[in-house]
């Protein structure tokens, strides 16, 4: 039998943070752009959406659930403050959770595609499953490889967001293609933020966990190159992903003219000063983990900032 401080154990491990975030950036994806998008007439019903949030949160959980299983030795250095694997949760447990929570997000998302008439779902949904037990079991400890993975990942969110709105028999209406193509293109714009963000986040993760990484035998790039030299790296990065905003935002707002609202206006430049200063934050030797929190709020702006994005 399951008791109370062995679930508490589980939630824990599911890191519900982030799947909070997850959510809120699909429903911003949703109620800001897509709604706006479309004229204020969704596609999908509001249990579609229900359904397509639930199954990316079960896909989450349960890929932070296998990561846990596969990184105890490494967590035990880096994150003692997660010592629920082992004391309040016994580790053939978080395989079980995770193929019950993977099973539940299949069944979930059949449904769903059965809904909107499309299977794209269906069949994302199992290739995310299978590509977060690869990263958990064999890709993590990768050279580069691993980080570019749950970039990707996280560059899927609002692509993810977006699916439902262009399904065919749950749609009030036919999306005209020019519609649908919009719809994909702003997803799509979102979708490389969140990658680029992401990718110099789980740079600085790497840095951060050199010491639990190095005795379980992982050859990140920050256990190959050291800590200093993969700073550079991020820090070169994420001052490129910032210039091209900063070059895109100001194209963009040019070619609307001057019917911007103020809102509109801070919204389009929120994002770039966040990852501006995950930049400066990385300049230094002491910040390292401001910078990790910086890049996460980074992402938490730049899908609220749907909600105010001037569209046209």
């Amino acid at each position: 039998m399951i008791n109370h401080r062995e679930i508490t154990g589980l939630l824990q491990i599911t890191r519900p943070l982030n799947l909070l975030i997850a959510a809120l950036a699909m429903v911003s994806m949703r109620y800001g752009l897509n709604h706006r998008l479309l004229g204020g007439e969704l596609s999908a019903s509001g249990w579609v959406f229900a359904e397509s949030v639930g199954v990316m949160l079960l896909l989450m959980a349960a890929g932070n659930l296998i990561n846990d299983y596969f990184d105890i030795k490494e967590d035990r250095i880096n994150h003692p403050e997660r010592g629920a694997i082992g004391r309040s949760v016994p580790r053939r447990d978080l395989i079980k959770a995770h193929a019950t929570l993977s099973l539940a997000a299949m069944a979930l998302a059949c449904d769903l595609s059965m809904r909107i008439g499309d299977w794209t779902v269906a069949v994302l949904a199992a290739v995310i499953g299978a590509l977060l037990w690869w990263y958990s079991s064999a890709l993590k400890g990768k050279f580069v490889w691993g980080n570019v993975l749950v970039a990707l990942l996280t560059g899927l969110v609002p692509l993810w967001a977006v699916l439902p709105e262009l399904g065919g028999s749950e749609s009030l209406t036919a999306l005209a293609r020019t519609e649908r193509s919009e719809l994909l293109q702003w997803a799509t714009a979102f979708g490389v933020m969140a990658f680029a963000v992401s990718w110099v986040r789980e740079i600085i993760k790497d840095i951060i966990d050199i010491p639990g990484d190095q005795a379980a035998g992982h050859r990140t790039m920050a256990v190959k190159w050291g800590a200093e030299r993969s700073k550079k790296v991020a820090r070169f990065v994420q001052l490129i992903v910032t210039v091209l905003y900063a070059a895109a935002a100001g194209y963009w707002l040019n070619s609307i003219g001057d019917h911007v609202s103020l809102a509109a206006s801070i919204a389009l430049v929120l994002p770039g000063l966040a990852m501006a200063t995950t930049a400066f934050l990385l300049c230094s030797s002491t910040k390292i983990k401001w910078a990790d929190y910086a890049a996460k709020i980074t992402l938490v702006i730049g899908f609220a900032v749907a909600f105010w994005l001037p569209l046209h």
